[in-house]
């Protein structure tokens, strides 16, 4: 019988954030399978989770400064669709956020690379707006180039304590100087070993895609699937606001595994196994952020009580006081020949996030044998997912299970679509991958919104519901009770389960999936 209590190790690490007061986060370590049994090997799961409080305001604290550099592609394709005027606008937007003790450098490049404003602090801002306002659309695609420069202009003006931030924005393929998507991320993961971020943002739908979740990925940045140009102003209005919010840098996450271990898979992030380490390529936390990380351990037969699997180590910056922290915990399982006792003993929160997070992973890479011309390959992997999260549905009984099935019920007709018609092709592809990048990480916002849910995704679900007459509140990317009356009130109406949780089928009515 499961219980469905959740098993806590707690690791009681304390990250400030630039607050009047300091916020407490406190990551916990869970395992699906605490107890197993003693005579044979098995695999069980370890779910990392940190859960970063918003900042607490404090009108007489100053945040920590940051320090940022833009670089917008200005090659020929942005003249389409008006995407550099609407780029344009959402860097003038950015540039309002700054402060005078921010430092701002805008890079633009196209086959050619120009430093449009130097890194320096902010003082000007109507010069800086009047800069951009002169960039025109022309020439290739030197992605590559564009990135070294912003980052270079960080490096030459790099200052203590600030929180260090390169956006990357493109809508086009690396066709000029260096294009090899491996390169030009480990380019941006020498930045973040450096102290500095780098975020990416694809415009439209014939940038690549893999190379910029690529880049976002090594960069320990978030990267951004713009479909619209008229949504990136508030686009980079919710990037801002995160890095306003960060509460680490240079956070970092391994697990050293002892000698019962006898394989590490990690879901969701890069990570590599080295010796008797497996090192994991983590982001920084922002105030808000409630991420998770999995862990899949193959296990030998322990034997009998409790033993010591491995140990976790965590370190990091806290972003407003500059101070490395670095903290170890054991991970331990407890060997039994009481079959009971194994059965009984199951987590129930943990084994649903981690049918999840292992869903989404197959899922995405269902997506990409499709991409590649395997789509029976695909269809055939679908299956698998869905029989073993239907049997998790049934055994645990969470909704967010349902949900998923409602993911891959959807996934075949789309991919007969996208077969058939190149245009929903590529924009099907880049939505699928942009949510596949964060829900194996645990944020399922793009398929999957309920009271735990904040944010942009909640904003414009917010505002379809008030399109549709079902919302009178404010969008304020809050799912509070009165969005969930709203979503339940639309549900009934369109012949839904009303059950106030917006899953794909309800997303997919509202043109939001």
């Amino acid at each position: 019988m499961f219980t469905g209590k959740s098993t806590l190790i707690p690791i009681g690490l304390a990250l400030t954030i630039a607050s009047a007061q300091a916020a407490v986060v406190e990551p916990a370590l869970t395992l699906d399978r605490p107890v197993v049994a003693h005579d044979s090997g098995c695999t069980v799961n370890l779910l990392v989770r940190f859960d970063a409080p918003e900042p607490i305001d404090d009108a007489g604290v100053e945040r920590p400064p940051v320090q940022l550099a833009l670089v917008i592609d200005r090659s020929g394709s942005m003249q389409e669709a008006g995407k550099l005027v609407y780029a344009k606008a959402a860097a003038k937007s950015l540039i309002e956020l700054l402060r005078p003790a921010d430092r701002l450098a805008i890079v633009d490049y196209d086959n050619r690379v120009t430093v449009l404003w130097p890194s320096a602090p902010v003082v000007a801002p109507e010069l800086t707006i009047r800069a951009v306002d002169g960039l025109t659309p022309r020439g290739g695609t030197n992605l590559a180039a564009g990135l070294a420069a912003g980052l270079a202009e960080i490096g030459r003006d790099k200052q203590t304590g600030f929180t260090c931030r390169t956006i990357l924005l493109s809508d086009g393929l690396a066709n000029q100087g260096e294009t090899r998507a491996s390169a030009i991320a480990a380019m941006a993961a020498e930045a973040r070993r450096g102290g500095v971020a780098v975020t990416t943002m694809g415009l439209g739908r014939d940038y690549n895609e893999d190379l910029m979740q690529t880049v976002a990925a090594g960069g320990g940045g978030r990267y951004y699937y713009i479909e619209n140009p008229a949504a990136m102003q508030r686009i980079f209005q919710e990037e801002m606001g995160k890095v306003l919010r960060q509460s680490t840098r240079e956070l970092a996450l391994w697990f050293e595994h002892g000698a019962a271990i006898r394989g590490v898979t990690v879901y969701g992030y890069p990570f590599e196994t080295a010796g008797n380490r497996t090192t994991i390529g983590m982001k920084d936390l922002y105030g808000g952020d409630a991420i998770s990380v999995l862990l899949s351990l193959e296990l030998a037969a322990p034997g009998t009580g409790r033993f010591k699997v491995g140990r976790i180590g965590l370190s990091y910056v806290d972003a407003a006081d500059g101070r490395r922290h670095q903290r170890d915990f054991p991970v331990t399982v407890t060997g039994s020949a009481d079959a009971a006792l194994v059965a009984a003993s199951v987590d129930v929160p943990t084994a649903v996030e981690a049918t999840l997070i292992v869903a989404d992973e197959c899922h995405d890479q269902a997506v990409r044998a499709f991409e590649s011309g395997d789509k029976p390959g695909a269809l055939a992997s679908l299956a698998v997912v869905r029989q073993d999260v239907s049997a998790a549905a049934n055994e645990y009984g969470d909704p967010k299970l349902t949900k998923k099935l409602e993911a891959l019920s959807l996934e075949e007709a789309d991919m007969n679509r996208a077969e058939r018609d190149p245009a929903y092709r590529s924009g099907y592809l880049k939505r699928s991958k942009e949510a596949f990048y964060g829900s194996r990480q645990g944020k399922r916002d793009k398929y999957l919104l309920d009271q735990s849910a904040k944010g942009l995704d909640v904003e414009n679900l917010q505002k379809a519901l008030a399109d549709r007459g079902h919302y009178h509140g404010a969008p304020d990317g809050q799912f509070d009770d009165e969005v969930r009356a709203a979503v339940a009130a639309f549900q009934a109406a369109s012949g839904l389960d009303p059950d106030g949780i917006a899953g794909p089928l309800t997303l997919r009515a509202l043109g939001l999936y």
